[in-house]
Formats: structure tokens, sequence, C-alpha cells
């Protein structure tokens, strides 16, 4: 008779006290709400022990400590994946961000969104709001804000090609940069292009965080072309007499070395930071390491061909923009023959800075700004939040909000796991390992254990104590049965797997795998939520279980972002630290000058030091992109001081 009752899904939600019942709950009344809502332990759907008040939030009582009123209401639909189908050709890894998941559950989620979103629209309104999220909803959204950004890096584009000109650019009819300025921003896209295509090809992902790089990189490859402009001038003024040929030649020759030192310098340190276990940081590090090659390879080559070419068109006086237009030697000049740039540096170094005056005053500045900024990074946070890289804007970021608002005191869900053991002899070790996380209240919020539900069973109707009196292996078998076939246990049918199908009358196959459900405490900071998570890992490495694999351990989703914190507190300094020694050998090597590179190296520790100094004043906290920025700059403080 029990294997031919009906199936059900599995929710949670509030209309489970009235059976999903629309006639009755059309004609109910808010008395009768509140009442059975107070009244009601055990679902009238599943016959389990449900406490509904966690579904409510902002919750309200009278002086008796009944519930008379609620400012949000939260319903939960779970969908059964079976992980041995999943398949991530097909779904389960978006941008590295979604969770695993079979193709069906993701179909069945899609079709979930599209209707509480139609719900949303329909029903919304001054009193009532609808938020939604399903598993999916994470993986949807980092993979549509990777390319959102995509106005923006044209905006970008079209600021740096301004400010292109006005370095590159003398301001007459001929000397407009336009078409060399075009061809250096398209180098960058190249050298991205090229690069992603070239990591892409060997099976590396590409995640949220790679956004950035077309920035970084633009800026990486503009300073190049800048420091080729520079010197060829010096050899034009120089050597006014030498062909273009030689002319290019003496440039490469005097802006190689800069050139070089910043694309190795850069290089080495993502080679560096791609050595991490974080897989996003990992990732982003080797494609920003191939895109600054094919950069620095676009650059010294297809860029320096054009502007050879360019050099022509100039020589031959010919219009920046009509190139068919040629002009003689009064035509050209369109405001002044000199460009802004040059004159604003010029006029600020040589009126100010190179001044006994400027220097003292720069000394003084860096000294006490170091001061400062040294104190400011003791105590600078580190913190790692995966819901910052969803916009705000987005259905799932509200959700998110909403949910920590109403829902403060939630925690976050975990489990313990354990494998093929021989349960009959650990059922003792087991109830000793619940009982002293049922008492560390100070770090977890609830915490739900079988074993313990068994051994109230037991007792109940077999007057045995499992924990003192050992159960035979038939025993054992027989009453678990009985257990997860009663009103009592049931519910722990789904924390226990077995080898083969469990049947009711029949005795319990062996076990493969138990879980034990729990909640932590709704910790905020790094210095809270680590300790909680070692206490309850020491707790499963002192539980003495000897039997079968040994295998047990501790699971939390929220761990991603736990795990991710306690590496970036021992990676950060390794990888600056290795970053720092890669980019320093390099520098020895391509400048031969100790003292300019010990210069440099100052240069470097004080950039570090007051970037983190002023990331504390400013509120921020030592995050994954914080790590990326961290060793980029090492790398780019190397090219600016040198």
């Amino acid at each position: 008779m029990l294997e031919r009752l009906e199936l059900g899904c599995y929710g949670s939600s509030l209309l489970e006290l009235w059976k999903y019942n629309q006639t009755v709950m059309a004609g109910l009344s808010k008395e009768e709400i509140v009442d059975k809502l107070n009244r009601t332990t055990v679902s009238p759907m599943t016959g389990h022990t449900v406490q509904f008040a966690e579904l409510l939030g902002d919750v309200k009582r009278d002086w008796s400590g009944r519930i008379v009123s609620a400012g949000s209401l939260v319903t939960h639909w779970f969908v059964h994946v079976n992980f041995s189908e999943v398949d991530s050709d097909v779904s389960g890894n978006a941008a590295g961000t979604e969770d695993w998941v079979t193709e069906n559950a993701v179909l069945w989620e899609e079709k979930f969104l599209q209707i509480v979103a139609k719900a949303k629209r329909e029903l919304s309104n001054n009193e009532t709001n609808i938020y939604y999220a399903a598993g999916r909803s994470y993986g949807d959204i980092s993979e549509e804000s990777m390319f959102k950004d995509m106005d923006k890096l044209v905006y970008g584009g079209i600021v740096m090609f301004v400010y292109m000109q006005l370095v590159l650019s003398k301001f007459s009819w001929t000397e407009f940069r336009v078409i060399l300025g075009s061809v250096g921003l398209m180098s960058v896209g190249m050298g991205f292009i090229c690069g992603c295509g070239i990591v892409a090809a060997i099976g590396v992902s590409y995640g949220p965080v790679h956004t950035s790089l077309p920035f970084l990189l633009m800026g990486l490859g503009v300073d190049d072309m800048f420091v080729m402009m520079a010197c060829y001038r010096k050899v034009r003024k120089a050597n006014p007499d030498l062909q273009l040929a030689e002319r290019m030649g003496l440039m490469l020759q005097h802006a190689g070395a800069s050139i070089t030192v910043t694309s190795l310098t850069d290089i080495v340190a993502f080679i560096v930071g791609s050595i991490t276990v974080i897989p996003s940081l990992q990732s982003f590090c080797i494609y920003a390491a191939a895109g600054v090659f094919m950069m620095f390879v676009f650059v010294i080559t297809f860029f320096v061909a054009i502007f050879t070419l360019d050099e022509i068109r100039i020589a031959g006086r010919r219009n920046s923009f009509l190139l068919w237009i040629v002009h003689d030697e009064k035509s050209t000049s369109l405001w002044c023959e000199y460009n802004l740039m040059h004159r604003f540096i010029n006029a600020l170094y040589s009126k100010f800075l190179l001044t006994t005056v400027g220097k003292t005053l720069v000394i003084i500045a860096v000294v006490l700004m170091t001061s400062v900024n040294v104190h400011n990074l003791l105590k600078l946070r580190q913190k790692f939040d995966p819901n910052w890289f969803i916009p705000e804007d987005t259905y799932y970021n509200q959700f998110v909000v909403k949910t920590h608002e109403h829902y403060p005191n939630a925690g976050y869900e975990a489990m313990l796991l354990f494998g093929n053991l021989n349960y009959t002899a650990e059922l003792p070790n087991l109830i000793r390992i619940t009982h002293q996380l049922e008492n560390r209240t100070d770090i977890l919020h609830s915490f739900s254990s079988w074993v313990t539900s068994f051994q109230d069973f037991v007792h109940m109707h077999y007057d045995k104590d499992v924990a003192v009196d050992p159960l035979s292996d038939s025993d054992f078998r027989k009453y678990l049965t009985k257990f997860l076939f009663s009103y009592e246990g049931g519910r722990y049918q789904m924390n226990i797997k077995f080898a083969t199908k469990l049947k009711c009358g029949q005795p319990a196959p062996n076990i493969t795998v138990t879980t034990m459900d729990f909640k932590f405490r709704p910790f905020k900071e790094r210095e809270d939520y680590l300790p909680a998570k070692y206490a309850v890992e020491e707790v499963l490495a002192q539980s003495n279980i000897s039997t079968g694999d040994h295998y047990r351990t501790l699971w939390a989703k929220i761990f991603g972002n736990w795990v991710t914190d306690e590496i970036i507190d021992t990676e950060i300094y390794r990888n600056i630290s290795l970053a720092l020694i890669g980019v320093m050998f390099c520098s020895v090597v391509l400048i031969v000058n100790l003292q300019i590179c010990f210069w440099i190296f100052i240069c470097v520790l004080l950039t570090l030091v007051n970037v983190g100094g002023l990331m504390q004043v400013w509120g921020l906290t030592l995050d994954l992109v914080s790590c990326i920025a961290l060793q980029l700059a090492v790398g780019l403080c190397v090219d600016y001081a040198a």
C-alpha cells in the first residue's frame, strides 16, 4: 500500500497548512490564518514536524508570544539533482559560477523564473512586493554581466583616444595622430582577442572578473605607445638628418628596453598570480599574462609599421583626416605647433617639482603619507563576497538584500557528511558528535541529526539506549527501517543513502553515505566565521571514527566565500613577495643598474603600502579584485619608476 502512494514535490510553504486548497483558503479570515499558524507544528501535507514561524520575517508577537503579524513570507521549492547525470557541456557551470545541475532542473528553474517574474509585474503594488531567485540565478547574471560593460569599454576607448591625441599630436592639420591613435587602440583590442583565444584554446574558462581585462590592457598598451613617441621625438631632435628607417630603429633601440621591462614585469607578476588555488584568480592571471604578451607583440610590430607610415604621411604634408589633401608649409598650422600635454608636464616640473622647494615638499608628503598609511594598512579588513559581482539592479541582488533585511538570523546551511562506515559500531561516536555540536550554540544556529532521533525512537519503542547498549547488526537494520518509515523519522530518509533501495518491512541495506544538517550563525566578519569552521572541523577530527573508509567531512555552500578569505589571507603576501622577487630580477637583468633598481624597489614598496592604507581609509576591504590590483601594481610601478 505504501509503495502505491503518489509521490509529490517537496516544498516549504505556509500554504501547507491548508493543503494548497484554494477553495478553503479563499474563505479564510485573518484571525483564522493567525490561529492556524500558531497552533500547527506538524505539516498536514507531509506529517513531519515543521516550524512555520521560520518562514516569516519581521515577526511581531503579543504579550503571550503568539504571532500576530509578519513583514515578509518566504516559500521554498526543492529541485532534485542527480549529480551522476550532470553534463557540464549542457548545463551546470556557466562562466564558472553556476551550481552543477541536470538539464531538466535547469529547464524547470527557467520556467519558474518566468512565472514569478510575471507574478511580480502583475501582483506587486505599494503594499506588497515579490522577490525571487533560483539556483541558476547567480550563474545567469554573472554570465550576462560579463558583457554588460561593453558600453563602458566604448566610452573608455573614446576617452583614451582623446587623451592619446593630447599626448601624441601637435595641433596642425598634418600632425594630428588620428590614424596612429586608432591603430594603437586597435592593437590593444587585437592583443586582447588573440590572448583570450590562445588561453581559451587550452581550456581555461572565462569568468566575470575578466571584464576588467580590456581596460587594463588599454592602459598598458597606450603607455607603451607614449614611450615610443617620446623616444622618437628625442631621436628626431638629436639626429634630424637620419633616414626614417634609421630613426625608427634608434627609437626602438631606446624605447625597447622600457617597453620590454613594462611587459615582462607585468607578465611575471601575473604568472606568479596564476599559481593561486583560487580558480577565478588563476584564470584571470593567465588571461592577463597572455593578453599583455600578445599586446606587446602587436605594439612592436603592427603599431610600429603604422607609425612609420604615419611619419611618411607627415613628411608628405598630407592631411590627418583627408589623406588626399596635401598642405603647403603655410596652411598646415591649425592652432599651435606644440602638443598641450608636453607643455603642461614641462611647466609643472620646471616651475615647481624640480625646484628645491618642490623637491622638499614632495619628500615630506611621501614620508607623511607613508607613515599614516602604514598605520592604516595594519587595520585593513579582509573579506570576500561573490555577491559584489552581481549588479545592484538585478532581481537576484534585490532578493539577497531583502533576505538579509527580513531574515537577519537565518544563518548559513551546512552539513556533516560521513562515508561508508560500520554504522552499528559507530552510533555512539555519532551521538557524541551530535551532542558536542548541539551544545555549541555560540557558533551554531540549529542542528538536526538523525542519530539522536533514532536513539529516541529505539528508546521509546524498544526500551534500549543505543548510546550505552550496543545493537546487533540485524537489530540496527530492522530498527532503522522502522524509524525511516515512521512519523518521527520519515523526514530523515533524504539524509541517508543506501547501497540498494530501502523498502518498508525489510532490513535496511548497507549505508553508503549519511549527512547531518545544521546552520552556522549569521556571522559577518572573518574573525567570527573562520574560527567557527575550525571548531566544527576539530570536533570531526577528534571523533574516533575507526571503521569503514573513515570518511567524514564538513561542507557548506558559504565555504566558497570563507575558504576564499582564508586563501587570500595566506596567498596575498606570498604572491606579492614572489612577484616582487621576479619583477626585481627582471629589472636588474634588463636595466643593469643596481642603484636604479634599488630606488625602483623602494617605489614599489611605497606604492603597495600607500594603496593598502588608502583602501582602509576609503572603507574598502581586501578581496579577490584587490589581490589582482596589488599584483599588477608591482609590475606597473617598475614600469613608471624605470
